[in-house]
């Protein structure tokens, strides 16, 4: 009983610090958790895996850095994935964050040996919401006739033969509001040119996008950061969502250990107030 009278009494420090350790631990070296990938999610996978070589994939950069680490996680996994495959990746936005976040893409994937503007492209921001995704699905040039850098759309390699949202092979809309950002890609391409759609955000608003997933009107759908950990499992390439989700199973684990452990020691220990107050008034 000695044992479960020093768990009944354990310093309150040593708790943090084994928090901390099963937090950071996984996030320094993920662990290998298995992750259970929901259908949504396989979805998700199976559009971007369909993509061929010269198809092009549009990233709708409509999240703000507020979402950076719920969210970026997930659009890393899927540009990899689509570049694996062979498409090229453009990425337009109608939120002011998302030409600072689509340059944080690219020069990543500068790093992994893919040139701006062959394979890549930042279209950069335009003003308007649902009235920009309208222009810019009817007439891409006209509404970009430059990249974010101000480099000539006509001169970029991965723009060759993209007039309009018809000639997207694949669009991934990453947004936290329903407009500007979600919904507009589904009014104004999705549902004119047939486009096949992703939805990729927190999960606040998976319940309002998911009739549109069960019309079929979206062909898959990721939320927030366990998502991301989902998508990183299917692609085999495990990283920061990966490492987060195991960080918050680990320490949700030990939560549940020291809960037991704290109860077997009330139960079968020394309960607290009881020891040496025999006698007392």
């Amino acid at each position: 009983m000695n044992v479960l009278r020093v768990l009944g009494n354990i310093d309150r420090r040593i708790i943090y610090l084994l928090l901390i350790v099963a937090i950071i631990g996984p996030l320094m070296r993920p662990i290998g958790l298995p992750t259970m990938v929901e259908p949504m999610t396989r979805q998700a996978y199976a559009a971007v895996n369909a993509l061929q070589t010269g198809d092009v994939l549009c990233l709708a950069m409509d999240f703000s850095v507020g979402y950076k680490d719920d969210l970026m996680a997930g659009v890393i996994a899927m540009v990899q994935h689509a570049l694996d495959r062979g498409a090229n990746v453009i990425m337009p936005a109608v939120l002011q964050d998302g030409p600072m976040l689509a340059d944080e893409v690219i020069r990543l994937f500068e790093g992994r040996g893919y040139k701006r503007g062959e394979r890549l492209v930042n279209l950069g921001f335009r003003p308007g919401g649902e009235t920009a995704v309208a222009a810019m699905a009817r007439d891409m040039r006209g509404t970009y006739p430059q990249d974010h850098y101000g480099t000539p759309v006509d001169a970029l390699p991965a723009m060759n033969g993209v007039s309009t949202a018809a000639d997207f092979d694949l669009v991934i809309a990453v947004a936290v509001n329903i407009t500007p950002g979600g919904i507009d890609w589904i009014k104004q391409v999705q549902g004119p040119f047939g486009t096949k759609t992703i939805f990729h955000s927190g999960t606040m608003l998976v319940p309002q996008f998911t009739p549109y997933l069960q019309s079929g009107q979206l062909v898959g759908m990721l939320k927030g950061i366990s998502g991301s950990a989902q998508y990183e499992s299917l692609i085999n390439r495990p990283g920061p969502a990966t490492a987060s989700m195991e960080g918050q199973s680990m320490s949700h684990l030990l939560v549940i250990i020291l809960v037991l452990l704290g109860n077997l020691a009330y139960l079968f220990g020394a309960k607290p107030g009881t020891t040496g107050a025999k006698g007392a008034k």
